[in-house]
């Protein structure tokens, strides 16, 4: 995917064979292919010049994404000039929103029974990934983008989303600095499209694990353009699959209280 809020940076991308479990593990691509994706984000986001077939691509998909739901969620947003909440401006990244299919796949290799989870969404940009996260049935879902102008353009794109397309309509839209959000006390699903650089990545990664020594509960970490797992993996998180551009982790066991 090329994702959400914050720039996220991503072509396509094949998933490879598996023997069908939600947890099985695969391979992702290459990280030069990665940094060449990088670069061409970083052209279009300069120079407005989209040459990257990916991303002219990438502008297409929005388009007709757009188009089909009556929403604005597509395009490159360069941070410089949005009002932040907090002082991470610096560890933003541009925001990209999600490829549709992309993140689709993302969210099939979440266990089935979803209707107990809380989907949570640090650095939700203009809400795509909220919008597709409410067409499967989550306990409830919520948001959190740190930009202003990208909180209201959610807000807006969520009251355009035809609910008769949602499975999921408890949904909160939150404008914060994902570093400081309270994550709720609910068996999550915390989901981020490389929306950080590594600093407030291992801020957030211990906040969850911290959240989970309060109180032990089921807890996700669908990370997808995971360039930065390690900050969950030093943390003990556990890598339950690696597929495509997406890596799924599962909160490090607590000891009984």
């Amino acid at each position: 995917m090329w994702h959400e809020t914050h720039g996220r940076v991503e072509g396509g991308s094949e998933m490879r064979a598996t023997t069908g479990h939600w947890w099985d593990e695969g391979w992702g691509e290459s990280a030069l292919g990665v940094l060449k994706r990088v670069a061409a984000t970083a052209r279009l986001t300069l120079f407005g010049e989209p040459e990257a077939p990916w991303m002219r691509k990438k502008l297409e998909v929005d388009r007709q994404f757009d188009a089909q739901f009556a929403v604005e969620t597509g395009g490159v947003t360069s941070l410089s000039a949005l009002h932040i909440t907090g002082n991470n401006r610096r560890f933003g990244v541009n925001h990209i929103a999600s490829d549709p299919d992309e993140l689709e796949s993302a969210l099939d290799s979440l266990p089935p029974d979803l209707a107990g989870l809380t989907f949570v969404d640090l650095g939700s940009g203009k809400g795509r990934a909220v919008l597709l996260a409410s067409r499967r049935p989550f306990r409830r879902i919520v948001g959190v983008e740190f930009a202003q102008e990208l909180h209201e353009a959610a807000r807006a794109n969520l009251a355009r989303f035809p609910r008769s397309a949602q499975r999921c309509q408890r949904i909160e839209l939150v404008c914060a600095d994902a570093a400081g959000y309270q994550l709720p006390d609910e068996d999550l699903v915390i989901f981020m499209y490389n929306p950080f650089a590594l600093e407030v990545m291992r801020t957030i990664a211990a906040r969850a694990r911290d959240s989970l020594r309060a109180r032990p509960r089921r807890m996700y970490v669908l990370y997808t353009n995971p360039f930065h797992s390690e900050a969950w993996t030093a943390l003990g998180f556990q890598l339950l699959a690696r597929r495509g551009n997406f890596a799924l982790f599962t909160g490090p066991a607590m000891p009984a209280r």
